[in-house]
């Protein structure tokens, strides 16, 4: 049920908000940390796993959401350069959620 709450809020209302907005972007926020609270408090998957990796990955999308509203506050008054690594440092830390999938993966298959 929360799930679907926060897919909902993150897609029904983040849709309605005027698009690439501070607005949207905050709320986007608010909603990410309030889910990140609540799963890291109720824990709501079986496995240990499952929970980690639900609470790395709205940790990373949190920061996403962080460092997407400083650029767009700060786009007119920053360098190019640092606005590139920014960037890029968006791309490295969302590609960091499918790494440790899989080193999850890989850690629950027994070593023979």
């Amino acid at each position: 049920v929360i799930e679907t709450i926060r897919r909902i809020l993150f897609t029904g209302v983040l849709v309605i908000l005027n698009q690439g907005s501070v607005n949207q972007l905050i709320y986007g926020l608010l909603i990410n940390f309030i889910s990140l609270r609540l799963y890291s408090h109720c824990k709501p998957y079986r496995s240990i796993w499952d929970n980690a990796l639900m609470e790395y990955t709205l940790m990373i999308l949190f920061f996403t959401f962080l460092l997407g509203t400083w650029m767009k506050l700060r786009k007119d008054q920053t360098d190019s350069h640092l606005f590139s690594y920014f960037s890029y440092l968006i791309v490295i830390l969302n590609i960091s959620v499918i790494i440790f999938m899989i080193l999850i993966i890989l850690g629950s298959f027994p070593v023979v």
